[in-house]
């Protein structure tokens, strides 16, 4: 019978024809960084990689502002304004460099007056015993960070973790809302549910193999979208290098307190989409039942899936509607929005925070669609 329900969902041609255009749409060409493949950087990239001095910080500095003052000479020299960026590659490698460097620089300055801050606040009386209990658990977690920036080369996995957040998340949403909304709509469409009471599987069997069909579809879906995604990234950057170092060397999670390295936090952050589209499908499930219908399944689930992450991109800063926003299926399957700041959550009195919140709150979720799913598909098959 699993095998029977996992026909069904492989054998759908849309599928196929929607993962075929995603695939082409990542696979158009841009994105790629020349520079940092040329031999020029690289030899740059060993001399200045790993943690910063103030010392190096201002040196790089210097030597920017020197190829600067050389890119003017040759704007007044050529009178051509392409002369304004440097002609040479070792030239344009060093300018990346060097930027790069004072840039982290600038990084690490406002990390130490983040920390400042927070002493600050721990140290004052002012506020009440929660926000006291918020500011000494951030402060906690950024004192365990030591200091965590450098110079290194992480463009091959700031792109590869940002795909988990961006298209990513699009494609295995929308993929998931096309493949399983027929799952249990089908059988009314087709004339198919009452007969299934008669069966010898019996309806608790047929919705397992049904819920276990759908996990194999979501799974494979994930690892073939993820493999593809790590190839790209690898045939346009290079090979990754400097995983090891702290996530807060990626510009998106610059602010984060969490002590994970980049290839923890990727890990993490597949784990906790893959837990996502697991309680996405659940909900999609749920939805054919209940409507009968795998049109009306599909758009009803793009709306609950799509409208929180709508309302993000508009910007709308009510409280109210930032409430929807963060504890929204759109929001766990982004996952960066879970690691890239502090974020806490008063609980019983209690800051937790909000990774643990979220995970915990979608669980409890997960557990209910199932049980509800197995009671209306029990309900649905004694009427029939």
């Amino acid at each position: 019978m699993y095998k029977h329900e996992c026909y069904k969902i492989f054998t759908r041609k849309s599928i196929y024809f929607a993962f075929l255009l995603f695939v082409l749409f990542i696979l158009l060409p841009g994105g790629s960084n020349d520079i940092i493949q040329t031999e020029e950087y690289q030899a740059l990239y060993e001399e200045w990689r790993g943690p910063l001095t103030t010392e190096e910080i201002q040196l790089a500095n210097k030597k920017r502002s020197e190829l600067e003052e050389q890119m003017y000479q040759e704007v007044e020299e050529s009178g051509d304004f392409e002369g304004a960026f440097p002609h040479s590659m070792a030239d344009r490698a060093s300018s990346y460099v060097y930027s790069s460097v004072v840039w982290t620089g600038g990084y690490i300055d406002s990390f130490e007056a983040r920390k400042e801050n927070l002493l600050e606040k721990a140290m004052s009386s002012s506020g009440s015993a929660y926000e006291a209990e918020i500011v000494a658990k951030e402060l906690r977690m950024i004192q365990k960070l030591d200091q965590p920036f450098g110079f290194y080369n992480t463009t091959v996995w700031s792109s590869t973790v940002d795909f988990v957040n961006t298209l990513g998340f699009i494609i295995l949403t929308v993929l998931i809302v096309l493949g399983l909304s027929p799952v249990f709509a089908d059988e009314h469409s087709h004339k198919t549910a009452p007969l299934i009471v008669s069966t010898k599987h019996g309806k608790g069997k047929v919705a397992t193999a049904k819920i276990l069909a759908s996990f194999t579809y979501i799974a494979s879906l994930f690892v073939v979208l993820h493999i593809i995604n790590v190839v790209l990234e690898w045939s346009k950057f290079g090979a990754f290098v400097d995983g090891t170092v702290s996530l807060q060397n990626l510009y998106l999670f610059i602010q984060s307190p969490f002590g994970l390295t980049i290839w923890q936090y990727y890990g993490v952050a597949l784990g906790i989409q893959f837990f996502a589209s697991l309680v996405i499908g659940l909900l999609v499930l749920f939805l054919s039942i209940i409507t009968r219908n795998a049109m009306l399944t599909f758009f009803v689930s793009g709306a609950i899936i799509g409208t929180p992450f709508m309302l993000r991109q508009l910007g709308l800063e009510q409280q109210f509607i930032q409430y929807i926003i963060q504890f929204s299926y759109a929001e766990l399957m982004r996952v960066k929005g879970l690691f890239d700041q502090f974020v806490a959550f008063d609980v019983f009195g209690q800051p937790v925070l909000y990774p643990y919140l979220l995970l915990s709150i979608f669980l409890l979720v997960a557990a209910v669609n199932v049980l509800l799913i197995f009671r209306m598909y029990k309900n649905q098959q004694i009427m029939n």
